[in-house]
Formats: C-alpha cells, structure tokens, sequence
C-alpha cells in the first residue's frame, strides 16, 4: 500500500513537471508561433510615381524579401502623397517613400505621428543645355533657365546652389518656370530655351526627346561642393510612430530590406530597369532609356546618424528659404527614427 502510494506521488509529480514545461513553451516569444516557427509581420507600404520609388522596387517585387519576417503588401503607386498621407497617420499604411520636405510637414501638422527612419535617394535635378557653354555653375551668370518646381524644393534648391556660387535669380540669373516637364521640353524643342532645370528621368528622356540637348550640371554634385550642408536628399521612408513603438524589430527588418533594395539598383540594373518599365515610373516605357536615367536617380540609402544629419542638413537649407516648406518649423529629435 505503502508503495502504491509513492508511485502515485511521483506520477503526480511528473505530470506536473511535464505541464510547468509546455506552460514555459507555450509562453516563449511572441516571435515565435506554436509550431516554433518565426511569425511574420504584415508592413503596408505607400511610394510615389517617381525615382523615390526606384528604391523600393527589389521589396515590392519580392527579390529581397524571400528570407524576410516582414510580409509587404502595397495597394498601388500613387500619384500624390495627399492621396495616402491620412491612411498612414491613422496607422493603416505602416510605412511609405515620401519628400523629405513633405515628411517634415507631416511629422509637424500631425502632432508627430510619423517618423523618418531612412534616406531613398538624393538629389535628381539637372541643369541642360542645349550647347557646350555651361561647364560649371558661374557660367550660368546673364542666363535665362527654363525649369518647373516653382514655390517647391527644385527652386529652393537652386536658389540655394546659385547663391553658393554668388549668382542671385533676377539679377545674375534669370528662371523662368513651367508649370510641367512637357512644357520645358516643348521650349527646348521649339529653340525658346537653351538651358532648362529638370528632374530625372524627366531629364534624360529630353536629352533623348531633342537633338543637341545635354545633361550640363549635376545639381545633387554641385550642392554637395556647398559643403556645409552637403545633401541634397529628395526622398525618405517614413514610418508610422504608434507602429514603430509597437513592432520595433519589424521596423529594424524593414530597414535591413530596404538596404538591400537599394542596393539592387547598382547590382543588377537590368531588372531594375524593367521593373522600372513594368511600373510606369516616370512615364519611361523602355527598359534601355531607363537604364541611362536610373543611376542619375542617385538611390542612396542612409539610416542612424547619417540619416539624421543628412536630412536635418537639407530640411535647414529649405527652412532658410521658405519655414512654410518644412511645416514652418524645423523637426525636433523624434523626428528621427535612429535606433
């Protein structure tokens, strides 16, 4: 009897045992599901029509993504960030490639309910000509550019090249603005513009649309010989602040992928360049004009510190320029997603 009711006890015993250690295995990480596999995080993603998307192509397309515990979905390329900008406040886009500017407005005029977490690309303006005078920046001086952007970053930018160079608009310079690409390129093929500002691919299909046309200045190159301030950025991923709070390891993915994205651009430029086609950005319909405009796109990926610098850099020089361009005041530190 004596032994039948040690071997009770020890089986209880066991049980136990054996039920503290599913308890513990059932309580692991939320990482990990019940069958010990990695869960995914669902990351909706928002882009532009534009070379800020040009990026953003090896995570839609899936080439980067394969090991990835993100899962990335996308509804379309839109034309307009006002088109998105609610759905990503509201935390229904997690994730999207806008201006650097527009960003800084959004993290302003929402109370901070986004972040920058990356640098997509810099500079994509180019000075053209129609010639072989324009050599460098001075030799603007008692010209007459024809460019679109007008009240937008592309003038900022250029005001803030050709004062860096001693030159001021409407007295060494003279611009005259379109409403349109189309419109400059109509001036350079009708001969009433000799030097126009466009952004890429914009710029390489003129050079392709008009005989003699040539790509003159890099403005991307010319802001960085500024020196202070030596990134002209254009694009930045942008985040959602209650998602990064929430899922800070997916967002750490997310960054990881869109590295790798980027750096597929240089890798292996033929798909890109048919990606490129695939989406229609930028209006470019062949894949070996997109070839020749993509590297001009200059896709750059930059995160941490280097981001911050490079994006508060530029936000100051719009600032100096035009406060109302930024939100009318320049980002504080939670602006910066830098972990």
């Amino acid at each position: 009897m004596k032994n039948f009711k040690k071997l009770t006890a020890l089986l209880l015993l066991v049980s136990t045992l054996l039920f503290s250690f599913a308890a513990c295995a059932d309580n692991g990480s939320k990482d990990d599901n019940n069958d010990g596999e990695t869960e995914t995080t669902e990351v909706k993603i928002a882009t532009l029509n534009g070379p800020t998307t040009i990026g953003v192509l090896g995570i839609l397309k899936g080439d980067v993504t394969k090991d990835s515990t993100n899962k990335y979905t996308y509804d379309q390329i839109y034309a307009a960030a006002d088109a998105f900008a609610p759905a990503l406040l509201r935390n229904e886009i997690n994730a999207a490639i806008i201006p650097a500017n527009a960003a800084a407005t959004l993290y302003k005029n929402s109370g901070g309910k986004i972040q920058v977490a990356a640098v997509n690309n810099l500079g994509v303006l180019y000075i053209l000509e129609k010639g072989e005078s324009i050599k460098s920046v001075a030799d603007l001086k008692n010209k007459t550019i024809v460019a679109t952007g007008a009240g937008t970053t592309p003038q900022y930018s250029l005001e803030y090249i050709l004062k860096a160079n001693g030159l001021k608009i409407g007295e060494d310079v003279n611009v005259e603005y379109k409403s349109e690409a189309a419109e400059v390129l109509a001036a350079l093929k009708q001969g009433t513009a000799d030097i126009a500002m466009l952004p890429q691919p914009a710029a390489t299909k003129a050079t392709k649309a008009v005989e003699g046309v040539r790509i003159a200045l890099d403005l991307n190159a010319e802001w960085a010989k500024t020196g202070e301030n030596a990134a002209l950025v254009t694009g930045v991923l942008v985040v959602n602040t209650q998602f990064a709070k929430e899922n800070p390891k997916a967002v750490e993915t997310l960054l990881k992928d869109y590295e790798a994205s980027c750096a597929l651009v240089v890798s292996d430029l033929d798909k890109i360049a048919e990606y490129v086609v695939e989406f229609g950005i930028g209006g470019i319909d062949n894949a070996g004009l997109a070839k020749l405009a993509v590297p001009l796109c200059n896709i750059k990926f930059m995160a941490g510190e280097e981001m911050k610098n490079a994006v508060s850099g530029y936000l100051k020089v719009l600032f100096e320029s035009n406060p109302a361009s930024i939100g009318g005041e320049m980002p504080a530190d939670s602006f910066y997603y830098t972990k």
